[in-house]
């Protein structure tokens, strides 16, 4: 079991330090922004703020413990199980209600942090001539809230929206908005593996300009793209109902 554990944290390393995504619920991802003229791919965290289900009455409640700050990564490290206290507060008895997973979450809202790196070439080129490709480096920072509903258990639906931090070799920082779209299906028989799709809208687009290079080889008004991401949400396993 120690064996096993500390595997999965080897792979949530490699998921931080490889092109990919780690969230702040001890779970992580593998993430790629496609149709970008560059190809990006980066690290972050999502912060759950709020989470909302549906108690032993059917009243919408808050979902307290919803976010649990890594701190399920050394109980794997040892060989231990993640551990969930997933509540909704006190009830008039005073008992505290656990939830026994989190097949009950309705909504929850998230912030998200990200960085991103370009991989290849800026901007397309024809194969054939691969000295026009056009090179240098391009970082992006991405801060975002989304809001995501929960029609089902496995099935989550979630749009937002933020600001792109945007700097690099040859041009000065500047900033745009980006409006997101997303879905994450959670298959019945994988436990914790999630698979995740994403567009993104950037309505003020770019121009190849903007990023110190020769007018004419980027100029879109508006940007759309999309991420696909594999990976795992340690909130869904492990020992529920534990007191702390």
């Amino acid at each position: 079991m120690k064996r096993l554990a500390r595997v999965a944290v080897v792979c949530l390393c490699a998921l931080a330090l490889a092109p990919a995504t780690a969230r702040a619920d001890d779970g992580g991802w593998w993430d790629n922004f496609w149709k970008f003229d560059a190809h990006f791919m980066g690290v972050g965290t999502d912060f759950h703020a709020f989470c909302y289900g549906k108690d032993a009455d059917g009243k919408s409640r808050r979902i307290r413990g919803c976010e649990e700050w890594f701190r399920n990564i050394p109980k794997l490290w040892k060989g231990g199980l993640p551990e969930h206290d997933f509540n909704y507060g006190t009830r008039v008895d005073g008992q505290v209600e656990y939830l026994d997973n989190l097949k009950d979450i309705k909504s929850e809202l998230t912030l998200r942090v990200g960085y991103y790196q370009n991989r290849g070439a800026r901007y397309k080129y024809d194969e054939n001539h691969p000295d026009d490709a056009v090179y240098g480096y391009i970082g992006i920072e991405r801060f975002m809230a989304l809001e995501y509903w929960y029609p089902k258990p496995s099935l989550a639906i979630g749009a937002g929206g933020g600001l792109m931090l945007i700097h690099g070799d040859r041009f000065n920082a500047f900033t745009r908005g980006v409006i997101t779209g997303s879905v994450v299906a959670y298959p019945p028989a994988a436990n914790a593996l999630f698979i995740r799709f994403e567009v993104n809208s950037i309505p003020a687009g770019f121009r190849s300009e903007e990023f110190g290079d020769p007018p004419g080889l980027l100029n879109k008004d508006h940007e759309v793209n999309f991420t696909i991401a594999v990976g795992f949400d340690l909130r869904r396993v492990g020992r529920f109902h534990v007191a702390r």
